[in-house]
């Protein structure tokens, strides 16, 4: 039963096969999903390792044996990381949820021109992709970047592969993976209203290769959620 939930355990707290956990996680698996004494019970440490692990005792702080270990545990076999041009909360908060199920390894808010937020409250955001990482069991929880403006971007990433979903573009995504076989990926996609016509010259000035999502106007973050399931069908 208690592989069908995964806690989070600090990497400092496992130590010779054995580990404990933080309170909040031992109030979890304790009182509100009753576990208890030999159950097994799925860790995650946030860092990429993932483990199984067999309770041995009860309490505030919640300590077993490790059974076993399972390095990059639900993870994506090609890294890809999201440029997400700042939108509505709700919106944005959907995003980084779906993202986060789908595999990205870190996302960066991008403070564009027709974004009608440019603030992004980054403590939620990180607690909201620890909960989505642990319901959805990936063992590497996505790091969330501070806002960053375009062009910070583009010179952060410069020596990586990196697609651009633009109105208009011809190229489907689903051919990056077949162009780019085994490269580490960074998607850019705006916000309500699409990209500025001076930011669609500027991604484009950069070698920020267009890609299309189909013949629709999509919303920011279906774009996301299109944009990663394609992806994910071609690297896993």
């Amino acid at each position: 039963m208690s592989l069908d939930h995964a806690f989070y355990v600090e990497p400092s707290s496992v130590l010779n096969q054995t580990f404990t956990l933080n309170e909040d996680e031992s109030h979890h698996a304790h009182h509100v999903l009753r576990m208890k004494p030999g159950n097994l019970i799925r860790l995650l440490d946030g860092n990429g390792i993932g483990y199984t692990g067999k309770i041995i005792a009860l309490g505030n702080h919640i300590s077993g044996n490790i059974i076993d270990m399972h390095p990059q545990y639900g993870e994506n076999t090609i890294p890809i990381h999201l440029a997400l041009g700042i939108i509505k909360k709700d919106r944005f908060e959907l995003a980084l949820e779906k993202a986060t199920e789908l595999g990205v390894q870190s996302i960066t808010p991008l403070i564009l021109d027709r974004c009608i937020k440019r603030t992004v409250n980054l403590e939620r955001s990180r607690k909201q992709v620890k909960v989505a990482s642990k319901q959805c069991q990936r063992s590497f929880f996505p790091m969330i970047n501070e806002p960053a403006k375009l062009n910070n971007w583009i010179m952060a990433t410069t020596n990586e592969i990196r697609i651009g979903c633009f109105i208009g573009s011809e190229m489907p995504i689903s051919n990056v993976p077949k162009l780019y076989p085994s490269k580490s990926l960074h998607i850019v996609i705006g916000p309500e209203g699409d990209f500025s016509e001076v930011e669609t010259n500027l991604l484009t000035k950069n070698n920020v290769l267009p890609v299309s999502l189909g013949p629709r106007r999509l919303k920011s973050e279906t774009a996301v959620i299109t944009a990663l399931a394609v992806l994910n069908e071609f690297i896993n």
